[in-house]
């Protein structure tokens, strides 16, 4: 359910400007952290709409691991959004005790590859079990998170899948092979991001070699 709120009930929620994609804006919640909000004009939102009947269609009282917990739909003037779960770090206005881009985790040499592949493992193991569709997985829509002794990678954005008839929503085996085919294609998006990764190992190795 989609409910209508007031220009004053938006602003009343709407915080500090996070980002912007190519169809929605996110602002962090003005007076909860915790969670953010993202818009998305009605002559522009079929990815919006997209995620929130995926949303809406999830178990109620499940709580999943590695997506964002969501809070309802709405619209307001001549925009349509949602607020979900924030995973923004304390130190960027939100709750998180780290927060970075799988990108930038993965090119940071502190982290082993085994740890790494460790938390790709997981997150893959939680999709499968849990049945959860990406239409687009890629490095710059997961993000890694610490709070507390919890560390983990989520899933931010481009939930869901474009076809006309969503089968996966229905038959298990359906949302498994889509979920392989996008995880298929996060692993060859991965590699550049590997070999910078073994670059910047080299050229390390190679600085603090005597001359």
């Amino acid at each position: 359910m989609i409910r209508t709120i007031s220009q004053s009930q938006f602003f009343d929620i709407k915080g500090k400007f996070i980002s912007e994609g190519s169809e929605k804006k996110c602002y962090l919640h003005r007076t909860d952290p915790s969670k953010c909000i993202k818009i998305s004009n009605k002559n522009n939102c079929s990815q919006t709409i997209r995620e929130i009947k995926y949303f809406s269609s999830l178990p109620k009282k499940h709580k999943f691991s590695c997506i964002p917990t969501f809070y309802g739909a709405f619209t307001v003037n001549n925009f349509i959004g949602f607020e979900q779960e924030c995973y923004l770090s304390k130190e960027q206005g939100g709750i998180y005790d780290f927060s970075c881009f799988l990108e930038d985790y993965i090119l940071n040499l502190n982290n082993t590859e085994n740890l790494i592949f460790n938390l790709l493992n997981q997150l893959k193991t939680e999709m499968l079990s849990q049945h959860i569709v990406c239409s687009d997985l890629h490095p710059w829509n997961i993000l890694y998170v610490e709070k507390g002794t919890i560390s983990k990678l989520v899933i931010i954005d481009g939930f869901g899948t474009t076809e006309l008839i969503p089968y996966y929503r229905y038959i298990n085996f359906f949302a498994k092979q889509k979920i392989n085919r996008q995880w298929s294609k996060l692993q060859r998006r991965l590699l550049p991001i590997f070999e910078k990764r073994n670059a910047i190992y080299t050229n390390k190795i190679r600085s603090n070699c005597p001359n």
